[in-house]
């Protein structure tokens, strides 16, 4: 018992055990700093590359009401740009809001099925019935896919919410519009 003693007196009077415990304690701190930063990272890149998403769901189903006679891609068509611009507002606010980032983000051409917006402008009837709905399908399916990647990542509730409810509301739309196709 005596040569425990003997060996933490040696150990602080020389401050090794205080040097030690200060390079763990900082340690703790930097990778708890760095790992609740990159997951605010990793959220902060999912409010924006889904909004980004919705943007390009919104300017699809603006096509569609301008070009489809069908009232069942009418109807969804309306549902989808009513739901998901108002998503496009809280996601952005939210990002804003926790992370600081600009509500203004800048769409590329090619990102999110944009370069496929001229290829569905030029068609019409039920080409472009058929067209739309395969688009759609697949901007949904990624989206999904999207969601269900981060899902495990998201921290704040609130977003964990939406992604779980946005991935409910898509499938049902896919399912939807796969019953749509079958009318054509």
């Amino acid at each position: 018992m005596r040569s425990i003693f003997i060996f933490y007196s040696t150990i602080f009077n020389r401050g090794i055990l205080m040097k030690y415990l200060f390079w763990v304690i900082i340690t703790l701190f930097t990778n708890l700093f760095f790992g609740l930063y990159a997951n605010s990272e990793n959220e902060s890149k999912f409010l924006e590359g889904m909004s980004i998403h919705h943007e390009s769901a919104v300017k699809m189903s603006e096509i569609a009401l301008k070009k489809t006679k069908n009232k069942n891609i009418v109807e969804l068509a309306r549902i989808i740009k009513k739901n998901q611009t108002k998503e496009i507002k809280k996601l952005r606010n939210w990002n804003s809001k926790w992370y600081g980032a600009s509500e203004v983000v800048e769409v590329k051409k090619d990102e999110h099925g944009m370069m496929n917006m001229a290829d569905l402008q030029n068609k019409s009837g039920k080409d472009f019935d058929k067209a739309f709905l395969e688009m759609m399908t697949k901007h949904h399916q990624d989206g999904i896919q999207m969601a269900n990647k981060m899902m495990p990542e998201l921290e704040k509730k609130e977003i964990h919410h939406f992604a779980k409810e946005m991935i409910e509301k898509q499938n049902k739309e896919v399912v939807k519009m796969e019953e749509i196709k079958k009318t054509l």
